[in-house]
């Protein structure tokens, strides 16, 4: 009997439409900081001309443009953009001069709450406007190639917002500082070009370096729990053509005790107000804050450690026979120009001591205290 052969001939036809080539795609990435952090009403420039509800940045909330991002590819081909690695204090707060909405005065604020906030723009249009918090966060929400038509570029932009609470809140003028145990820390980048499932890490070229890193920080400091990053406010909507100059100057690296103790006060510094392109025939002003390194009060630490023993102490400005109230604003007016352009005025900063008990229980040693002045311009007081 003869043996029967079966052959079954098997025709495998690969077509475009069942299995595709992989396209390469060559993804770049950059972050570019801000040279100056400033703050001011309303979303930065670079945003204002987009909706507020897109970006979720509102006319009244205290806005800095961190940094910029962009991540470029040699095709129209970008999935699942994303911050990765992302180290920030849980709870972001800054610090500075506010006025109190009840009072109107004007209050030191040490915990405003603030959020960063990636906002994503591509093609000209915002894609995403997302929290940047620990860990990971997609760039943009929706999914698949977030690059249409003949786009190739994505650009997000870093933003610290604080919230609105109405325009009389935040002062211009003043500097606000990060609270000491806030820390904004750094990022990295992920993105495929294949729209596969398997992200690729992107080192991020920093401020131009021609130098790639894994990670990039927020801010050009990079500041940790304890540094203090200060960001000026003049804030649109409040401009002053004149402008102010506060000097020290002199300022004795020591003074007697015993001089402050018997009511002498002794001058620890000398400063200078001057007001410059001003009007003529006009008076000028400031308002000026002094504020010890303890924020309970004026006093003197061994050592200039606040964890050590302190004395109370008085500070006096020129003339005046109320001490200096702690972080409180006063007045420094009487600038005059006269028939000029310019006006200057010097006052003397004394100081004295009571001699109480706090004195006599102090541990011999050095005592010494940092003293920060704030100062706020005020508009023109009169013609």
């Amino acid at each position: 009997m003869k043996k029967r052969w079966l052959f079954i001939t098997i025709i495998i036809i690969l077509t475009n439409g069942f299995l595709a080539a992989k396209q390469e795609v060559t993804i770049t990435s950059s972050y570019e900081t801000e040279q100056y952090l400033q703050f001011q009403y309303g979303p930065p420039p670079v945003l204002s001309n987009f909706n507020s509800g897109d970006i979720e940045i509102y006319p009244a909330n205290l806005c800095a443009l961190l940094g910029t991002l962009t991540l470029w590819t040699d095709g129209n081909n970008l999935f699942d953009p994303e911050l990765i690695n992302i180290s920030v204090s849980t709870s972001l707060f800054i610090e500075g001069y506010v006025r109190d909405p009840n009072t109107g005065q004007i209050v030191y604020e040490e915990q405003i709450p603030v959020t960063l906030r990636a906002i994503t723009i591509v093609g000209g249009a915002v894609v995403d406007s997302v929290i940047v918090e620990n860990g990971t966060i997609d760039l943009v929400s929706g999914g698949g190639n977030v690059l249409p038509g003949q786009v190739d570029t994505l650009t997000t932009y870093i933003v610290m917002i604080a919230p609105d609470y109405g325009y009389d809140y935040y002062i211009p003028g003043v500097y606000y500082s990060l609270d000491e145990n806030s820390s904004i820390g750094s990022f990295g980048v992920s993105a495929d070009g294949q729209g596969q499932q398997e992200f690729e890490e992107i080192p991020v070229e920093v401020d131009g370096s021609g130098t790639a890193t894994p990670t990039a920080p927020f801010i050009p400091t990079a500041p940790v729990p304890g540094d203090e990053v200060e960001i000026p406010f003049e804030g649109d909507g409040f401009p002053f053509e004149h402008q102010y100059a506060f000097s020290i100057i002199s300022n004795p690296a020591s003074f007697d005790l015993q001089d402050a103790l018997l009511g002498n006060r002794p001058v620890i510094a000398t400063v200078e107000l001057q007001v410059t392109q001003a009007e003529q025939n006009t008076e000028y002003g400031v308002e000026i804050a002094f504020t010890s390194k303890n924020p309970n009060g004026f006093r003197l630490h061994l050592n200039g450690d606040l964890s050590l023993y302190g004395i109370p102490y008085q500070l006096f400005f020129g003339q005046d026979l109320q001490p200096i109230p702690h972080a409180q604003f006063i007045e420094w007016r009487n600038l005059l120009t006269n028939s000029s352009t310019f006006a200057s005025m010097e006052k003397t900063i004394t100081v004295s001591v009571n001699d109480g008990p706090e004195l006599g229980e102090a541990p011999q040693g050095q005592y010494s205290d940092t003293v920060t002045v704030n100062i706020i311009p005020l508009d023109t007081l009169s013609p």
